[in-house]
């Protein structure tokens, strides 16, 4: 289900120390009032991942991901992005086919990536 809420994604921002434009919290899809297609289909790419994991699969990857990158790198944004299914939904997000096409846990193709944020 997708809702359509600059209120709530103001508040996740505020929390996030970052601007969000979209948000995935099982069942919902959370987005701001105008945002570009690329972002839906971002936000899509985790509702896929939180089925193929369900749900607390999504969490708990999600989270040490997360800290094993905060770990290597001291840095908020860098560890964000080593999350595997940020990894996966990030490179994905511009093609609107790559829902039909996914294979399922395409994320276990994507790891930390040393040299990319260098």
């Amino acid at each position: 289900m997708i809702i359509r809420s600059e209120f709530i994604l103001n508040i996740i921002s505020f929390f996030y120390c970052m601007e969000i434009a979209g948000f995935c919290f099982w069942p919902f899809i959370i987005l701001r009032k105008s945002t570009y297609p690329y972002i839906i289909n971002h936000e899509k790419i985790h509702f896929q991942q939180f089925k193929e994991l369900y749900i607390f699969g999504m969490y708990f990857i999600v989270v040490y991901d997360f800290l094993h990158g905060l770990m290597l790198y001291r840095n908020f944004n860098k560890a964000y992005r080593q999350i595997r299914c940020e990894q996966e939904a990030y490179d994905n997000m511009r093609d609107p086919h790559y829902l039909n096409n996914r294979k399922k846990y395409s994320w276990l193709n994507y790891r930390v990536r040393s040299l990319a944020l260098k």
